[in-house]
């Protein structure tokens, strides 16, 4: 799968990203070394731990990961999730909405391990 076709997969804005970040191939680099972010799974560790202030850091930080890499659906629903965290409290609705950033996190690593670099 080529770069662009992972962005249209993942619903983003390829032409966007390019422009923002300069040129395909540093689109490229930034973009394989997303499945190894620690946001994520620092994310999933606080949540599942019941530690609030650390959630949203981490929620927070996956945000503006997937703001800056032009993860337009992803970024959505971290955004969501942040603002559902921002009281540092682990609600049932924060747990609904993890799950969804959950489905969708894994879809996009799913097509950036399948690009052809």
């Amino acid at each position: 799968m080529t770069i662009e076709e992972c962005y249209t997969k993942l619903e983003s804005d390829y032409r966007e990203i390019v422009r923002r970040l300069g040129k395909e191939e540093r689109v490229k680099n930034f973009l394989s070394l997303f499945p190894e972010d620690e946001s994520y799974p620092a994310l999933c560790a606080a949540l599942e731990e019941g530690r609030g202030e650390e959630a949203f850091r981490a929620a927070h930080s996956l945000k503006g990961i997937c703001m800056n890499l032009g993860i337009e659906r992803l970024y959505r629903m971290a955004d969501v999730l942040t603002e559902e965290l921002r009281d540092r409290k682990i609600t049932k609705k924060a747990e609904t909405l993890f799950e969804q950033v959950r489905k969708e996190y894994v879809r996009t690593v799913a097509y950036i391990r399948n690009l052809t670099i």
